[in-house]
């Protein structure tokens, strides 16, 4: 083998190692994949909502509604369409006892943990009664496999509703 073969062999070699480093390198800095923002589930659409800080089992108090074309709605509290357990006794339309707080912490680090592993989902409710000026909406829990779950049913078998829910 000649110099200049030996020399374009090595040549060869470097760069396709450098090439084959840059494609790792670039694989590992890739964003996954996000969900959908919007999805259209038993007729209604649904929103995904990214960043949500819970403050007790049935209110996100911040978090960000993304709409399509890149809008959304920042800087809001998302109540849900159940009634969970409260997590203090500042609410003064209700009576609340120490026993309905803990229960209250339990159910939102609960929710906490699954926020976790599913993406929020909201939708319109069918009224807006929230007197507090949060967003009403419905949650949907939606899992990396596309299954799409109301939060209204996961919160009344975890046990996270008030009496009469």
């Amino acid at each position: 083998m000649s110099r200049s073969e030996t020399f374009g062999a090595a040549w060869s070699l470097i760069v396709a190692s450098g090439l084959c480093i840059l494609g790792i390198s670039h694989a590992a800095n890739a964003k996954p994949k996000s969900p959908p923002v919007a999805i259209v589930h038993e007729g209604r659409t649904i929103y995904r909502v990214d960043s949500p800080v819970v403050h007790d089992a049935d209110t996100i108090s911040d978090g960000v509604i993304c709409l399509p074309w890149g809008a959304a709605i920042r800087g809001r509290s998302i109540r849900s369409d159940y009634d969970a357990h409260e997590v203090t006794k500042v609410r003064q339309t209700v009576k609340i006892t120490d026993d309905e707080v803990a229960k209250g912490k339990k159910a939102a680090a609960e929710l906490s943990e699954i926020l976790g592993q599913f993406t929020l989902y909201v939708s319109e409710p069918e009224r807006d009664i929230d007197p507090y000026d949060r967003i009403d909406a419905v949650w949907w829990f939606r899992a990396k496999d596309g299954t799409i779950e109301r939060v209204a049913d996961v919160a009344k078998k975890r046990g996270w509703l008030r009496k009469g829910e």
